[in-house]
């Protein structure tokens, strides 16, 4: 009778053990489950931190995926908040663009859609221009290229050239959020935003942003050929997938990538 109770508890224990041992191998299966899926999105959002001079920078960027869908708006006249114009333009991804002075015009050259509403400029600051001809190719040159173009922005400094870091020429500099366009060997384009993580609005100095893209460029393993400064500071904003910043002043125009 003993002998017979003996068998069925063992029997019993033996299955409860084998159990046992399956359940870690689930729970083990799941939390490998956790731990991949928040890495995987992590990695639709294309940001970085760089450490320069004792400090960090954060940048955010993104890839202008489709050209053809890429717009230059005027917001001189407007004045309206990013996000409104982000809605109403139905833009996948919207950056702030060029300068404008006081009287709410854009400095230097600004074309949209083939039309011009400011010509060309000599300037030893906004040296430079980001322009998208009607191929479809995007480059950042010295002077306002020959072909038909679709869209055309006067900014600067130029902070690289054919993979090259510039020194700019600068009157003044400060601590300023700071949103670049950036051009690659094959015709690529991206947009970033350098920044400092502890205070939004603030960020790194203008005579330092050429060594902070070719750290950014090394890090991210893209080869930047050619990088221009656009309007940063209170009157910058970004927009791509969840990546957010807002504007404090009024952003005189926008980089618009339609969904």
């Amino acid at each position: 009778m003993f002998k017979k109770i003996n068998t069925i508890a063992a029997a019993i224990i033996f299955i409860f053990f084998l159990i046992f041992l399956q359940q870690p191998s689930q729970h083990l299966k799941n939390n490998n489950k956790e731990n991949v899926l928040p890495a995987q999105t992590s990695k639709t959002r294309n940001e970085i931190t760089l450490e320069h001079n004792s400090s960090f920078v954060k940048v955010w960027w993104v890839e202008v995926t489709d050209i053809d869908k890429l717009t230059l708006l005027a917001n001189f006249d407007k004045k309206l908040k990013s996000e409104l114009v982000k809605t109403q333009n139905n833009c996948q991804l919207l950056v702030s663009a060029g300068f404008y002075d006081k009287s709410e015009k854009p400095i230097g050259l600004f074309i949209t859609e083939g039309k011009t509403l400011n010509k060309w400029q000599t300037n030893k600051i906004l040296n430079a221009v980001l322009s998208v001809n009607s191929m479809a190719i995007p480059r950042i040159t010295r002077t306002p290229p020959k072909d038909l173009l679709r869209i055309g922005l006067q900014s600067g400094p130029l902070l690289i050239e054919n993979s090259q870091p510039l020194e700019p020429f600068l009157l003044e500099d400060k601590n300023a959020r700071r949103v670049v366009a950036l051009t690659t060997g094959e015709n690529k384009l991206y947009f970033a935003i350098f920044f400092d993580p502890t205070s939004l609005y603030s960020g790194p100095y203008l005579k330092d942003m050429a060594k902070l893209v070719q750290k950014f460029s090394e890090k991210i393993n893209i080869k930047i050929a050619d990088a221009l400064n656009l309007d940063g500071g209170a009157a910058s904003s970004f927009y791509a997938d969840s990546l957010k910043l807002t504007e404090i002043t009024t952003v005189g125009s926008f980089f618009c990538m339609q969904k």
